[in-house]
């Protein structure tokens, strides 16, 4: 069986995330410092209008700090 055919849980979608894509992908960076930052959510559900703003921030700052040009 191959991992993408792997019945999706939280666990499978996060390695998806992390595994699939361009290591160097900013994005990989900006999501999981926001979800880090969200972690005082009293619940494991994490809204987009929850999320927009860490990880807008997240990508900034990544960008900023590592010279990547858009």
């Amino acid at each position: 069986m191959e991992f993408y055919e792997v019945e999706p849980t939280l666990d499978n979608y996060w390695r998806a995330i992390i595994l699939f894509g361009r290591n160097v992908a900013s994005y990989k960076f900006a999501l999981a410092k926001s979800l880090y930052e969200l972690h005082a959510v009293p619940n494991d559900l994490v809204k987009m209008e929850q999320l927009a703003a860490p990880f807008s921030h997240q990508l900034c700052e990544h960008l900023q700090h590592n010279n990547v040009k858009i």
